[in-house]
């Protein structure tokens, strides 16, 4: 089972969907959207419901030592739920996609196994999609190309760089942001060290889940999403 849902921002209907979906053993809720938008409110509310902890799925929260920064969830909701994968990473490491699921995947077994239900919490989709689906590793960091890309963003520009992978990789280009250098960046490092378009990767874009899967996505007005981050 596969499905994506969208919810409010803590309302009752997305815990109560989850567990709809948990009527049978067996299945790994993934609970995303972006800061600000109320997910560590509803996966405490479905952990709790569910008897479960949470595996979060966040490429900031990982790093130690910014709890306020990384938006971290408050004391009172660690006290309520076991959170994995929170605070775990030196700051001064690089971390991927590819590290995130090593570690995430037998949690998400483990949980399975013990209670029939995963849940896997987080605003970092590529992470998320590793975790939940193969995913083919993408090459090294070429430090040297990065800095020259990096260069060009900052004389050139950043939607120079989104038109060049625009003309390259169309579908990439479609699908990233303008405004994320460091995503386009990355685009055009692995269609140089490759040769081949970064949306070629049907493991990304087409996910075969490891297990029966019911992604449910929060989203509420930009100007409350905005006023929260601000707060």
């Amino acid at each position: 089972m596969s499905g994506v849902e969208r919810g409010g921002d803590g309302g009752d209907g997305s815990a109560a969907r989850a567990d709809q979906a948990c009527g049978r053993k067996g299945v790994v809720i993934g609970l995303l959207g972006p800061t600000g938008v109320g997910k560590t409110n509803v996966a405490v509310e479905i952990a709790l419901r569910l008897g479960i902890g949470i595996i979060s799925c966040d490429s900031m929260q990982v790093y130690s030592g910014f709890p306020v920064l990384t938006n971290q969830p408050a004391a009172k909701d660690l006290d309520k739920v076991r959170h994995e994968l929170i605070g775990i990473i030196d700051p001064g490491r690089s971390f991927s996609a590819a590290e995130y699921a090593e570690l995430a995947r037998p949690l998400i077994k483990a949980d399975l196994a013990e209670r029939g239900v995963a849940l896997v919490v987080g605003g970092t989709g590529l992470y998320m999609r590793g975790a939940l689906a193969p995913l083919a590793v993408a090459p090294a960091a070429n430090l040297e190309l990065r800095r020259q890309l990096e260069s060009r963003a900052e004389v050139e520009g950043a939607a120079v760089l989104h038109s060049e992978l625009a003309q390259r990789d169309p579908a990439a280009a479609q699908a990233i942001d303008p405004r994320n250098v460091r995503r386009v960046i990355r685009a055009l490092e692995v269609i140089n060290r490759t040769g081949s378009a970064w949306s070629g990767r049907n493991d990304l874009w087409r996910p075969r889940y490891f297990h029966r899967t019911l992604l449910i996505g929060l989203s509420i007005e930009r100007e409350e999403l905005y006023r929260r981050i601000d707060t």
